[in-house]
């Protein structure tokens, strides 16, 4: 596994939804923000929405974003900590225009070579290597690289030398920016470990009942009526079980592009648990005429949230996704435990 997270900001409306994928999600969202007519992030004030990996931190880490200045001081920053240590930061410069990338310290590591402009949306990358002296810096911005750096000391302090949180902030009151498309890598893996390009994540949805229907529709007529909002509805109407290995499987709107290549799939369940107990679920993939099930599995809590599952194949065929694949897939939800 390299792709960590992605979020494309069109399946919420509110920070308090934001706030159940990002820690502390807190940043405005708009439905005509985004690029491709989708919704985005943006802010003219002071905030702030932090991603945390699960599990060990990692030495090198690629983030990627398309950010548009709209108006004001240029204030996007991206901040990448391990736990309270901030290791570098990348802001752009209000005098040269120019992008930054700064130790946690303070120190200027580096500036990016051309210029950025308003009003226009630019696909930015940052892959960053912490060390105390084989530290490494890339910049790009659509798709070209900007910023070259090695043989740097790239760790602020922290007691592991490893990344396990991504902040995005705006910090200029009267400023404004707006930020979509966002993922985070690792170098792991086969698949998508390192820069990424300028990518498009798109949310699409459930469009109609598929194979499985074992859950219970509550608040509606049928369980594709529960789970079908764009931005979730919470106890309005949902779809509920208490029987281990129950499944439901939807068919999904298709993907808009007709061409192109898929990176992966991130399943984004939003549930919670209504009594003592533990609960599990995971994500279902119906492939074809069969159901394959993703991970072990995670604990829900009683408080709404965002699970989020990533597959970079298609578990029907081993190999990466086509369009074709994830339009002709079903997408669902298995009760594990």
């Amino acid at each position: 596994m390299a792709l960590l997270f992605c979020d494309s900001f069109d399946h919420y409306t509110t920070n308090a939804q934001l706030a159940t994928k990002w820690g502390n999600g807190n940043f405005n969202i708009n439905s005509a923000w985004g690029r491709n007519g989708t919704a985005g992030i943006g802010t003219g004030e002071d905030r702030s929405s932090r991603w945390t990996k699960s599990g060990t931190g990692v030495d090198t880490i690629i983030v990627g974003f398309a950010n548009n200045f709209i108006s004001g001081t240029p204030n996007t920053r991206l901040n990448l900590y391990e736990d309270a240590t901030l290791h570098i930061y990348l802001y752009p410069n209000a005098g040269s225009l120019k992008w930054q990338v700064y130790r946690g310290d303070g120190t200027l590591l580096g500036t990016s070579s051309p210029s950025f402009a308003f009003g226009i949306y630019d696909y930015i990358e940052l892959k960053v290597k912490i060390h105390d002296t084989t530290g490494t810096v890339d910049l790009r911005v659509n798709n070209v690289s900007v910023l070259s750096l090695t043989g740097q000391d790239t760790r602020n302090g922290g007691t592991s030398g490893l990344i396990n949180a991504v902040l995005i902030s705006s910090i200029d009151y009267g400023s404004v920016s707006r930020l979509d498309d966002f993922y985070v890598c690792d170098t792991s893996g086969s698949r998508n470990n390192d820069f990424l390009g300028d990518v498009r994540i798109q949310a699409i949805f459930p469009s109609a009942t598929g194979n499985s229907s074992q859950w219970t529709a509550n608040g509606a007529a049928t369980n594709r009526e529960c789970v079908d909002e764009i931005t979730p509805n919470d106890d309005t109407d949902y779809i509920s079980s208490s029987t281990a290995t129950q499944k439901d499987t939807y068919v999904f709107g298709d993907v808009t592009p007709t061409s192109g290549t898929v990176k992966a799939v991130q399943h984004v369940l939003y549930a919670r648990k209504d009594d003592a107990g533990t609960r599990t679920i995971r994500p279902v993939i119906r492939h074809s005429t069969t159901d394959y099930t993703v991970g072990a599995g995670t604990n829900i809590s009683i408080t709404y949230a965002m699970i989020k599952d990533i597959s970079e194949t298609n578990p029907g065929t081993s190999t990466d996704w086509t369009i074709s694949d994830v339009n002709n897939a079903e997408f669902g939800v298995e009760l594990v435990a």
